[in-house]
């Protein structure tokens, strides 16, 4: 299992779809279709039913390709306010993560049903959790895995 990290989330772990492969005196970790599954993982995010935590604001904007200055504007909020948030200073209040929820799906997920997500987005817990995602790499792509089960 390979604990990944690169995405800037700290609870990522792939049951395969990685290669290690040994240059000189370093390993490098080649991943599957990253894009894909960087898409499962915002997925998972949005869907879950606890406030995003910094990583995973911090992981979102990246993945929209915004800066804090366009995020901030879109959202109607000082730049200052989504560094504090990405840097855990601040909670995020919860009207706002499911802003950012609904900005995500709405810029990224085109198959998305938006009633679906609306759904998933009201029933939002105001709490955070470190819930660990392990993601398998199969013939359809990423997936969510739960160590015993496959895609």
């Amino acid at each position: 299992m390979h604990h990944y990290t690169d995405c800037g989330l700290e609870t990522v772990w792939l049951t395969n779809g990685y290669r290690c492969e040994k240059h000189a005196v370093r390993i490098q970790i080649e991943i599957e279709d990253k894009p894909a599954l960087h898409q499962v993982l915002a997925k998972l995010l949005i869907n879950r039913r606890n406030l995003l935590s910094c990583h995973e604001i911090h992981f979102l904007r990246r993945e929209m390709s915004m800066s804090v200055h366009e995020l901030a504007s879109v959202m109607g909020v000082q730049s200052e306010v989504i560094e504090r948030w990405e840097r855990g200073e601040t909670g995020l209040p919860r009207v706002a993560d499911v802003s950012l929820r609904a900005l995500f799906v709405g810029s990224r997920l085109e198959e998305s049903e938006p009633e679906l997500y609306l759904h998933i987005l009201s029933e939002t817990e105001c709490r955070q959790s470190s819930e660990t995602l392990f993601l398998t790499y199969a013939d359809n792509g990423w997936c969510q895995s739960f160590l015993r089960d496959s895609c």
